[in-house]
C-alpha cells in the first residue's frame, strides 16, 4: 500500500515479485489501478544497473494531474503507453527513459484533446520529441525537437499551432488560468528555435 495524498490515490495496492537469479534480479509488477505491468532486471549490487520496460494501459490522468501539482478537476479522460528507462538505481537522474505514447483521450475543461497518431519521446538529461501530433478542439498541435538542461537558450524546437483562443484559455485552467478570463479568435502560433 501507498500512504499520503495524490500518490496514494493514484496507486493504491500493487502487486511486485522479486526473483533472484545469481548475477540478476528480476522485479515484475503489477498495478491494477494503473492499469501498469512492470517488469525489470536489477543486478544486485553498485551501481545497481537496471532495465525497466513499464505498460500503461489507459491511466486515469486527473490523479496524475494532481501528482504533477497542478489544478485537478479540470481534466477528464485517460492515455496509454510504453516505456523503456535504462540506468543505475544509484543515480536515477541520469537514467535514460524512451516513452512510446500510443493513445490520448482527454476532455480538459471541456475541450477535447485526442493524439492524432503515435509519438514516440526520450529524457536523456533533456527531452527530445520525435512528433507531437495532437488535436486540440477544433485546432492543431505539432511538436518535435529537443529540450536540454540548458533550457531555452539550447534548444532545438518547432512547434505550431492552430486553433481557438478560447479553447487555448480553457485548457490553462489546470495551470492556474482563472476561470474569469475568456476570450474568442483564431490563434495561429509558431516557435522555432536552433540553440542560438
Amino acid at each position: 500500500d501507498v500512504s499520503g495524498g495524490p500518490p496514494a490515490e493514484l496507486i493504491d495496492r500493487g502487486i511486485i515479485n522479486v526473483r533472484l537469479n545469481g548475477d540478476d534480479a528480476l522485479v515484475t509488477g503489477r498495478i491494477p489501478s494503473l492499469g501498469a505491468l512492470i517488469t525489470a532486471h536489477v543486478q544486485p549490487r553498485q551501481p545497481f544497473p537496471y532495465e525497466a520496460v513499464i505498460v500503461m494501459n489507459r491511466i486515469d490522468l486527473d490523479p496524475v494531474i494532481a501528482i504533477a501539482g497542478l489544478q485537478s478537476g479540470f481534466v477528464t479522460g485517460t492515455a496509454s503507453l510504453s516505456a523503456l528507462a535504462r540506468g543505475a538505481l544509484s543515480t536515477p537522474a541520469d537514467s535514460t527513459v524512451f516513452v512510446n505514447l500510443q493513445d490520448i483521450h482527454a476532455d480538459v475543461s471541456s475541450v477535447p484533446i485526442r493524439l492524432a497518431s503515435p509519438s514516440r519521446l526520450s529524457w536523456d538529461h533533456g527531452l527530445t520529441i520525435d512528433t507531437l501530433d495532437l488535436a486540440v478542439g477544433k485546432g492543431r498541435l505539432l511538436a518535435s525537437g529537443r529540450l536540454a538542461e540548458g533550457g531555452i537558450e539550447t534548444a532545438r524546437w518547432q512547434t505550431t499551432f492552430k486553433g481557438d483562443l478560447g479553447e487555448v484559455l480553457r485548457i490553462g485552467r489546470p495551470f492556474g488560468v482563472p476561470e474569469q478570463l475568456t476570450a474568442s479568435g483564431r490563434v495561429d502560433l509558431t516557435w522555432s528555435s536552433t540553440a542560438g
